[in-house]
């Protein structure tokens, strides 16, 4: 499932002018499925360009220790 963009708006201009009125409107009207592909989508991509190769990341599965917590 990917995004909805058939009714996407464009507005040009400056970035540091704009009040993000369009980008708040376009993400209220995603479906909750199309949020988080586009947020695992950036976390691969951030993933990519820091690790700087193309594999996925995996689950650090590590453990340094439990304690019991005193009271």
């Amino acid at each position: 499932m990917g995004l909805d963009l058939s009714n996407a708006r464009v507005h040009r201009g400056k970035i540091s002018e704009s009040d993000r009125k369009l980008d708040y409107e376009f993400w209220r009207r995603q479906p909750i499925e199309a949020k988080m592909a586009a947020i695992w989508e950036m976390a691969i991509f951030q993933y990519k360009v820091v690790e700087g190769h193309g594999t996925e990341p995996r689950l650090d599965r590590a453990v340094g220790g439990f304690q019991k917590k005193r009271r």
